[in-house]
């Protein structure tokens, strides 16, 4: 065989090796240590403890991938949002208090946007849109509460979920920005105070973080405005909530990482750090152009493999 099809024969197989190596994490930020935490998306078993670590990090909320094959994170002390490569360089600080942003929370991209919950300053009670492409902010949506504290934001198929702190509900806007009315409307001291995460489950139910008293998981279903069907109250301030693949919700409490399984409502702690302080998960799915250990070594035997070739063809 001549060298020319041997190469294109391994050719699959190097591309193969490549994308095999593509890795998704469950990223939590730790505001008490500087540093973004990598889980397993399954169990949420700690994979890397210093991801990313930055000293210049004061309160990093979330850590969310920026669909241009880098990294977001949200400061709210800082009042920005960092740029990361999938190493943990440092690229840039992509919009922050120059364009008037203050005490920023839960950040999303969307459609090549950034969104971002903004509690303080001018725009203070709104959700700004930054595009990306051309650096451009303006306001997306604007919650209708006086004072209102907006905390995470989630886009769905046909609409927007915000959660605001100050009315302790769930609003709901289309996916424009106009205002559609509330998804759920709590009275604060029985039943949800201080929304912070919410997600959809695998079955389309909707959980959110509770945590101020009584702080608990809550559980809602319906479309257009919520039910509340259950709720998992593990007796912490709950920040973050995520479903793992192995169906269990993952949550955060200033100090602790914990899961819930929530047929049992009993818990398992993954982490109890003094000094820590959790935030809220995002899901980031790696992937590099760089040839991986794999990649290398099926690329060294091929060439090795191309060179006894020419040898045994030369002799």
């Amino acid at each position: 065989m001549s060298t020319l099809k041997r190469f294109l024969v391994l050719l699959p197989l190097l591309t193969l090796a490549g994308i095999a190596h593509a890795q998704t994490y469950l990223l939590v930020p730790d505001s008490g240590n500087d540093r973004i935490l990598a889980l397993d998306p399954n169990t949420g078993a700690i994979i890397n403890a210093n991801f990313i670590t930055d000293l210049n990090f004061t309160t990093p909320i979330q850590a969310i991938d920026s669909g241009r094959g880098t990294i977001l994170v949200s400061d709210q002390v800082v009042n920005s949002v960092r740029e990361y490569s999938y190493s943990g360089a440092f690229l840039g600080t992509v919009v922050g208090s120059a364009q008037g942003i203050s005490n920023l929370r839960g950040i999303a991209v969307r459609g090549g946007s950034l969104y971002i919950s903004v509690g303080g300053g001018t725009l203070a009670g709104t959700v700004q849109r930054y595009d990306l492409t051309t650096n451009t902010l303006s306001t997306f949506a604007t919650l209708p509460t006086a004072s209102a504290s907006p905390w995470n934001i989630l886009f769905r198929t046909n609409d927007v979920l915000i959660t605001d702190s100050t009315s302790d509900d769930i609003e709901r806007f289309d996916l424009s920005g106009t205002y559609l009315g509330k998804y759920y409307n709590s009275n604060g001291s029985t039943e949800l105070n201080f929304p912070q995460q919410l997600v959809t489950r695998s079955n389309g139910n909707l959980v959110v973080s509770g945590f101020s008293l009584p702080t608990a998981i809550y559980e809602y279903t319906g479309v257009n405005s919520g039910t509340q069907v259950a709720t998992y109250a593990p007796g912490l301030g709950v920040r973050g909530v995520w479903e793992l693949g192995n169906g269990e919700l993952i949550y955060s409490a200033g100090t602790r990482l914990e899961r819930i399984n929530t047929t049992t409502n009993t818990t398992t702690s993954i982490l109890n750090q003094v000094g820590a302080s959790f935030r809220h998960f995002s899901i980031v799915t790696l992937s590099s152009s760089a040839p991986e250990p794999g990649t290398l070594g099926l690329l060294a035997l091929g060439v090795a493999g191309l060179g006894l070739a020419r040898q045994r063809r030369d002799s």
